[in-house]
């Protein structure tokens, strides 16, 4: 039989396998100026990034037209999209560093396979 035993819980003598891990509660409101701002820039730097991979493979013998306008109509979605997840951040800096690297990453990796 398992043995009961009488824990007093202000002693913190709490067995391990009962003891409670309280989780501290994290703000997402806190910073929303310079969330919405990392969205909005880099948010638009990455949907313009975007929609310059889709239209890389057919740079320099395009001859759908239609190809243009996809690739101009994808930009708002894909920034709405951004700014809409961009306060899911805990702070506007973690914002700023994640959206912004993925803009230079993104960027760069365009100049690598552009050029």
């Amino acid at each position: 039989m398992t043995e009961l035993r009488n824990v007093d819980i202000d002693s913190g003598d709490t067995p391990p396998a009962k003891a409670r891990v309280a989780r501290r509660r994290t703000d997402l409101s806190k910073g929303w100026v310079g969330k919405t701002l990392a969205g909005v820039v880099c948010g638009l730097a990455i949907a313009l990034i975007a929609s310059a991979f889709f239209m890389l493979p057919d740079t320099r013998n395009n001859t759908v037209y239609d190809k243009y306008q996809i690739a101009m109509w994808i930009v708002p979605p894909i920034w709405l999209a951004i700014l809409s997840c961009c306060y899911l951040f805990r702070d506007a800096m973690r914002a700023w560093l994640w959206l912004g690297g993925i803009s230079i990453a993104g960027f760069a990796l365009f100049k690598g396979l552009a050029g």
